[in-house]
C-alpha cells in the first residue's frame, strides 16, 4: 500500500533530482559514519572471514557489508546522474573508492559490482563491448 502511495505521490517529481538527494544523503552519512569511526566515537567491528583469514573492518556498522553496501549505492547513483558529463577524475575516484571498500571490507559482491559499474562508465568514453550490448536500455 504504502508503494502505491509514493508511486501517484511521485508522479512529477523528477527521479534525477530524488536520486540526487539520495546521494547526497548517503555520501554525507557514510562519509560521518566512517569518520567517526577513526575518531574512536564508533566501534569498528572486526570480523574475520575464515579461522585465521582475512579481518573484515565494518568501519562503524553494525556488519562488515553495510559499508560496502553503501559505497556501492554511492556509485551507482553517480553513475548514473552523471552518465555521459562524468571525467576521468571522478571515474578514477570511484575505482579508488571501490578498491579501498574491498581492502577494508572484504565484501566480493558489492566490490565487483561498483568495478562493473566503473567500467561501464569509463566504456561510455570509448563506445565499446559494454555500452553497445549491456547498456542500450540507460
Amino acid at each position: 500500500m504504502l508503494y502505491i502511495v509514493a508511486i501517484i505521490g511521485a508522479r512529477n517529481i523528477d527521479i534525477k533530482k530524488v536520486f540526487k538527494m539520495i546521494l547526497i544523503e548517503a555520501a554525507i552519512l557514510t562519509s560521518a559514519v566512517v569518520i567517526l569511526c577513526w575518531l574512536g566515537f564508533v566501534e569498528n567491528t572486526v570480523t574475520y572471514r575464515d579461522a585465521g583469514g582475512s579481518a573484515r573492518y565494518a568501519m562503524g556498522f553494525i556488519y562488515t557489508t553495510y559499508f560496502s553496501g553503501y559505497l556501492l549505492v554511492i556509485v551507482a547513483l553517480w553513475a548514473y546522474i552523471r552518465r555521459e558529463k562524468a571525467k576521468w577524475f571522478e571515474i578514477l575516484v570511484m575505482g579508488i573508492l571501490a578498491v579501498l571498500c574491498q581492502v577494508v571490507s572484504n565484501a566480493r559482491i558489492d566490490f565487483l559490482t561498483a568495478i562493473l559499474i566503473v567500467f561501464a562508465h569509463t566504456d561510455n568514453f570509448s563506445g565499446s563491448f559494454i555500452t553497445k550490448f549491456f547498456l542500450k536500455a540507460t
